[in-house]
C-alpha cells in the first residue's frame, strides 16, 4: 500500500511472523481480514504536520460526501463497503501479553497443562464426594 512515497505493510500475525517487539502480541489476524482492510482504507500521511488546523481539514475531508481534495490527496466518505461484512472474532483481551505463548509448540504445551489440570480438579472434587475416579470409570466399563 502506497502513501505519499512510503511503503505501509499491513501483514496478518500468525506464528512464524517475525518482530523486533517484545512481546508479539498475536491476534490472529486472517489474511483475508488483512487484505479487505487494505481495501477499504486510505492512508494520509501526517507525521510531519504539527499544525492542528492541517489536522482537522484532513478529517474533515475524510467525511465529506463528495470527493475533496486534500494536499495530494482526494478524500470522502465512501459510504458502507459494498460487500458483505466479515463475521468472526479478530482480537481478542490480552491481560498479561508476556504470558501467551509465542509459538504453536508452546501453544499446545500449555493446552495439554490446562488439560491436566481441569482432570486433577474434577478428581480431588470427586474425592471429595467419597467417589474415586477410577471406581466410577470402572463402572462405566461395566455397564
Amino acid at each position: 500500500m502506497q502513501t505519499a512515497g512510503k511503503e505501509l505493510t499491513i501483514v496478518p500475525i500468525d506464528s512464524t511472523t517475525n518482530t523486533s517487539a517484545e512481546t508479539m502480541a498475536e491476534a490472529e489476524i486472517k489474511a483475508d481480514y488483512a487484505d479487505r482492510f487494505r481495501a477499504q482504507i486510505t492512508v494520509v500521511d501526517l507525521v510531519d504536520e504539527g499544525s492542528p488546523d492541517v489536522l482537522r481539514q484532513a478529517v474533515w475531508s475524510c467525511y465529506q460526501e463528495d470527493p475533496t481534495p486534500f494536499k495530494h490527496y482526494t478524500l470522502c466518505d465512501p459510504g458502507a463497503y459494498p460487500e458483505p461484512p466479515l463475521g468472526g472474532k479478530i482480537t481478542w483481551r490480552i491481560s498479561d501479553p508476556q504470558r501467551q505463548p509465542k509459538t504453536e509448540e508452546q501453544r499446545e504445551k500449555l493446552e495439554r497443562a490446562q488439560a491436566l489440570m481441569e482432570r486433577i480438579k474434577r478428581s480431588v472434587e470427586a474425592r471429595k464426594r467419597g467417589v474415586s475416579e477410577t471406581s466410577s470409570d470402572h463402572e462405566d466399563q461395566q455397564a
